[in-house]
């Protein structure tokens, strides 16, 4: 087996190599070809669709599908699926270690770069959050530094890591959330268990009051992304009308399992599987803790938090002990933190359950015509999420 991986290592590098180098010549000869590379800790594939949804008709625009993120994933997506006609490509950016942005940004070059949030996420590889700033960050800071970089300014990692460090060629935009001093903010913020609705400010004016069928606080975020993707091909030159920005907002279309508010018969649904992050824990939990209805949650708590495993899956924990009338927990290390949580704190409206499957059927056997609300919350793997 050793010989065999030996033999077949350089091999699969020699291949891998070839279709990142087809990929890189195509978007060198693509010239007239903006390009938007994203990165953040969480938010990236959100901020994506939005921003593409948002530039749909007054461009051609292309998007890496779904989550591909690393470098193959975009070769392979530039080489089999970029038409050579796309006038915009939106590119999501991940890593789990130190350089994997910076490859991507140098290997993408993007004019525009986005940077949605900093989190705990992928403690387990980056080791601390220092390196996960660092990481981020590269999206800005490497051999070809973007023209904008569009930055959260309700980050504290980020405004406190970029204030001396950021390469002087790139024009920064900041974003935020009831935040005065970024240049793009939301403000008179309402949230339902149905829609959102906020005001939005450019430069201190007053631009738009906006309506969206997208649940939960980190969206406003996210759309704030895609607006101030429209500021920035602006500053680059490229005529944009705001005039029915509004229209365009209430018109956005839920991004898949991402919060998304679905019907099964009786049910109220808000399918936040591929959410694994503590903020969109959270955020999901206020949407749920307004409906009318008895308030149900399964999740496999916070999967991926590294070191701080038991601080974040405490925090939930404690979120469930107001509200929720009921929570099945899917076993794994972050339930059993949870539950140990719930013990001591006498909590007794949950379930443990080894699979999804088996919690949603539980939940299928005793509500079956019942009105209830349910919160699928939390990195539960596709083949585990049975559909209506």
């Amino acid at each position: 087996m050793f010989f065999a991986n030996t033999i077949n290592y350089p091999i699969e590098q020699l291949i891998r190599g070839y279709y990142l180098r087809k990929a890189r010549n195509k978007l060198g000869k693509m010239r007239h070809l903006i390009k938007v590379g994203i990165t953040g800790s969480f938010g990236k594939t959100s901020t994506k669709n939005i921003l593409s949804q948002l530039l749909s008709d007054a461009f051609l625009v292309f998007s890496t599908p779904k989550s591909f993120n690393t470098p193959l994933g975009i070769a392979l997506t530039v080489n089999n699926m970029l038409p050579s006609y796309a006038e915009v490509f939106i590119t999501e950016m991940g890593a789990f270690r130190l350089k994997e942005i910076k490859y991507l940004a140098e290997f993408v070059k993007p004019q525009i770069s986005i940077i949605t949030d900093i989190g705990p996420q992928h403690l387990s590889t980056f080791k601390t959050m220092d390196n996960i700033v660092k990481a981020k960050t590269e999206i800005l800071e490497n051999n070809n530094p973007p023209l904008i970089g569009i930055i959260n300014s309700n980050s504290a990692y980020l405004v406190d890591y970029l204030k001396e460090k950021t390469n002087s060629k790139t024009e920064l935009i900041w974003v935020g959330v009831e935040n005065e001093k970024a240049n793009i903010y939301a403000s008179n913020i309402q949230i339902t268990n149905k829609d959102t609705s906020f005001d939005i400010y450019i430069d201190g004016v007053l631009k738009a009051n906006v309506q969206t069928k997208l649940l939960g606080r980190h969206n406003i975020y996210n759309i704030l992304f895609g607006v101030a993707g429209i500021i920035a091909l602006q500053n680059l030159g490229y005529d944009f009308d705001l005039t029915n920005l509004s229209e365009k907002i209430i018109n956005l279309i839920p991004i898949e399992h991402r919060l998304e508010f679905q019907r099964w018969g009786n049910w109220d649904v808000y399918d936040d599987s591929y959410n694994s992050n503590i903020q969109g824990f959270l955020n999901g939990l206020e949407v749920l803790k307004m409906c009318n209805n008895k308030k149900i949650i399964i999740t496999p708590g916070i999967v991926d938090a590294g070191k701080e495993m038991i601080s974040l899956n405490t925090l939930v924990a404690k979120e469930l002990l107001t509200d929720i009338d009921l929570v099945l927990l899917i076993d794994n290390q972050a339930s059993r933190i949870m539950e140990k949580y719930f013990l001591e704190q006498s909590f007794d409206k949950y379930l443990r359950f080894t699979s999804f499957e088996k919690g949603l059927n539980y939940l299928k056997a005793n509500f079956p015509n019942e009105s209830i609300s349910l919160l699928i919350e939390n990195d539960l793997p596709d083949h585990f999420l049975i559909r209506k």
